[in-house]
């Protein structure tokens, strides 16, 4: 976190520092490139937020239905961990799980039915969808990137998978712009 909080800070002189090194229509090409990757990277961020509040939301709700005690702390605690990319949310789960255990048996099945429910819906609709939508890629590309980077790099790799693809896809986007105009150009003569 601290090695974050500075890297924001000294991140305008790197970019400064690295565009010094580029020639002039270079450096305004990579400043460009990299304020729509640290754009889309601050969109990712923002629709992970979103989905960890609704995780909070939903497991904080269903404690009060289910009269588990503490359930603001357990929400609090569900919207955090829920930062974490696929399993987050069931660690959460699971220590909700365990407080409406101390409530009754029939508590922990019924919250267990609803986290097992809401991972299928955040997995499968949320994720692809929110973030999707917030790093202007593809839901498949949303899941596939947090998969495979997940597989090769564990936890920090699905944390950092879907800014990665999307950085990917700006880079290539602009690599290919004069070709997709020239392209388009011809189309239109055509």
């Amino acid at each position: 976190m601290f090695l974050t909080l500075f890297g924001l800070m000294d991140e305008q002189r790197l970019r400064g520092w690295v565009g010094g090194l580029l020639y002039r229509g270079d450096r305004e090409r990579f400043l460009q490139v990299a304020d729509r990757i640290v754009q889309t990277t601050s969109r990712y961020m923002l629709g992970n937020l979103a989905i960890s509040l609704i995780c909070g939301i939903v497991y904080g709700v269903t404690a009060v239905i289910l009269g588990v005690p503490y359930p603001l702390a357990l929400a609090v605690i569900a919207g955090i961990l829920d930062l974490i990319p696929s399993i987050g949310a069931t660690i959460a789960g699971i220590i909700v799980a365990l407080v409406a255990l101390s409530v009754s048996p029939e508590a922990f099945v019924a919250f267990l039915i609803v986290m097992v429910v809401y991972q299928q819906i955040e997995n499968y609709i949320l994720q692809p969808t929110i973030i999707g939508k917030a790093a202007r890629i593809s839901g498949f590309t949303v899941l596939a990137s947090v998969l495979a980077f997940g597989a090769l790099f564990g936890l920090i790799g699905a944390i950092i998978g879907v800014p990665i693809a999307a950085a990917i896809q700006i880079v290539v986007e602009e690599l290919t712009a004069n070709r997709r105009a020239r392209i388009a150009a011809a189309d239109a003569a055509g």
